[in-house]
Order: C-alpha cells, then structure tokens, then sequence
C-alpha cells in the first residue's frame, strides 16, 4: 500500500512486500519513507533523495533513495531501457560488494514508489567529498600536519576499498570525489558503482587462474551475513555499455580508446586526491600541471618525508602505461606505513570539523 502525506511517501509492508525488496534480512522492515528533501542531489543516474527505514522493533534508520531516470511518452512514465540496465547493474554489484562494506556504501534494497524505481543505500551525513574539502574550515585543517593525517586515512579507507574491489575482479569505473562520500568522524567510503563492471583479468594483466574463472569462487559468498553470489546474479551482471567514467579523471587507456581495465581506477584515485590536495581544483586532463602545483602545496604545507613518499605514490598512479602503476594491494601497504610515522588527526579535532559541517553543510544524502 502507497500513501501520499503532505511531502512524504510512506510504503506499509505487507500485501505489497515485493514493492519493497531489502537485501539486508536483519533490518527486518515495516516501512519506507522518501523525504522529498531540499537537499536532494541531482546525479548522472538520477535524483537522490532522503529516506528512513522503520523496522518491526521501532528503530528508525536515515536512508538515501536513487531514483533511475525516467522517459516520459503521452500517457504513460516508464523507466528508460538503458536507465533500467543501468539500476540492474548497480543493485547486483553492491549487493555482491556488501561484504566490504567499511570501505563500499551500503545498498539495503530496492522499491518502486508510483512509476519511480529506487535504490535503498545507506546514507552520507555529510556528503560527497568534494563538496566537504571545499568547507573552509576543512580547507583550512587539511592545510596543517594533523590535516595531512586526514588525508592519509581518506586515502587509505578508498584504496581499501578498491582493494577489496579489485579483489573480486570488480573495476569501480568513475573514482572522483564526487563519488567519494562522508559518514560520521568523516569516515569515507567508496559510492556510485553505476559504472562498475566484472573483468577477466586480475592487476597484472594475467588471465585468472583456473579455477578462478567465476565470481562465485570469490570470498564474498563466505563472509558471515553476506548473500551467496548466486543469488546476486553477479555472473548474468550486464556490463557497462562505455568504457567512460568523468572526462578529466580517466586513464590513458580510456582516452585512447583501448579499453579499461582495473589499473584504470589506479589512475582515477591518483586524480582524486591531487584534486583534493589542490583544495576541490581539477586540471581538466592537465595531470602533471595537478600534480606539480600538489607537489609545491606539499612542499609547503607538510614539508616531509612521507608527503614526498606519498607524492611519489601518486606519480606511480598517474603512470601512462597501466602495467607500471601500483595495484590497490600496494596502495594501501604504501599509505599504511606512511599513516605510522604521521600525527593522526585528533579525536576533537574531528569532532571540531563535523561540528563546523553540521553548521554550514548540514546532513546531505
């Protein structure tokens, strides 16, 4: 049953239980609401709104609802051929990543609302990292030696995550920071897998191994509360029609037209966190400019060894030819040790920054 009250929908489960499918059988829900919120994103795949989650025992948890774009004809509202492949993918490869979910945005389910189809994930309390490093009061911290043990472990919590990606042999397909967002203690995880596919290669370029050949092998299936990867359908995923994620973030390879691959995003995540380093500014494919003009903002800001270590790192990643880049596995070894010989950010420091966010942001889905 669908109720319209004043601007939310609430959805009762119950007779209409497939209208709502929840991957996640602990939540165990009796009803969604879509908040039709100001703070609603407009993204490539559509609008994103805010939601909440009741279960039976009365807990009420907030939620961010994707909707998939839609075509419109004289009588009826459908959702687009590519738009409903497009929903199909992401659903399927969330849920098979659900597992790595310190590192990767929860995906809790799906539902239709009317004519509208959704994508139930957890929510952002502050949104996507790029709208974060240009508070000015994050600008400013990033710019001190705690800021840069913030940046490191942003650094490390994302190639976690593509670590763990790559892993199953999942490539992300669009790393930038818009696609990079915050939670509490601005923890970042990875989102937006609208453009992820499946690849028949690992890191190095190298056939799997045999017995490998197939998702289903991966350890995701063992991961105690995790669904069996038959039942994601991860084998029958559709893969991305273009190999394009954001122009002025893709890898050489894609620019030219041969085709990505994992060490793509290897490429993409260096881009990112010159972006973020440079204060939220972009080179449009000007990536030794970004990097140069990083370089002398390390110099000056950080003025140390592990900057320059790490600066190192991500000239590896900006690499032209993807055999020489480091895979995710490196990354995150690289940044560990860097994290050991620097002043992580504080406890009230951290809890100072979301207090300013929460001021001047807001929480944002």
């Amino acid at each position: 049953m669908i109720c319209k009250t004043s601007n939310s929908y609430n959805i009762t489960i119950g007779v209409n239980r497939n209208s709502c499918k929840i991957f996640n059988s602990h939540l165990n829900i009796q009803s969604l609401q879509c908040i039709e919120s100001a703070d609603s994103n407009n993204g490539g795949f559509g609008e994103v709104r805010l939601g909440k989650l009741k279960s039976l025992s009365g807990n009420v948890i907030t939620i961010a609802m994707k909707k998939a774009l839609l075509t419109s004809s004289t009588n009826t509202t459908t959702i687009s051929t590519t738009s409903a492949d497009d929903l199909e993918r992401e659903l399927r490869y969330m849920q098979l990543l659900s597992p790595g979910k310190q590192y990767i945005v929860q995906c809790y389910g799906h539902t239709i609302i009317g004519h509208d189809h959704y994508i139930i994930m957890e929510a952002s309390k502050y949104g996507d990292l790029s709208k974060v490093i240009r508070n000015k009061f994050v600008f400013n911290h990033l710019k001190t030696k705690h800021g840069f043990g913030l940046l490191l472990r942003w650094m490390y919590e994302i190639a976690s995550g593509l670590e763990y990606m790559h892993r199953l042999f999942v490539r992300h397909g669009d790393i930038k920071p818009q696609n990079i967002l915050v939670f509490d203690d601005l923890h970042v995880k990875l989102g937006d897998l609208g453009l992820s596919d499946l690849h028949s290669v690992n890191d190095t370029g190298a056939e799997k191994e045999e017995g490998s050949n197939s998702v289903n092998d991966t350890e995701a299936e063992k991961e105690e509360g995790s669904n069996s990867v038959n039942d994601t359908g991860a084998k029958s995923i559709k893969t991305c029609p273009y190999n394009g994620g954001t122009p002025g973030y893709n890898a050489p390879e894609i620019l030219h037209r041969k085709g990505p691959s994992l060490q793509s995003d290897i490429f993409s995540y260096a881009v990112t966190w010159l972006t973020v380093i440079n204060g939220g500014i972009h080179e449009n494919n000007e990536f030794m400019v970004a990097f140069d003009k990083a370089k002398k903002l390390c110099s000056t800001k950080y003025n140390s060894k592990e900057s320059e270590d790490m600066l190192k790192l991500l000239e590896k990643c900006l690499s032209e030819e993807r055999e020489k880049r480091p895979k995710a596995s490196e990354c995150v070894e690289k940044i560990k040790n860097l994290k050991k010989n620097v002043v992580s950010c504080s406890t009230v420091s951290i809890q100072n920054l979301c207090l300013k966010l929460n001021v001047h942001c807001g929480p944002i889905c």
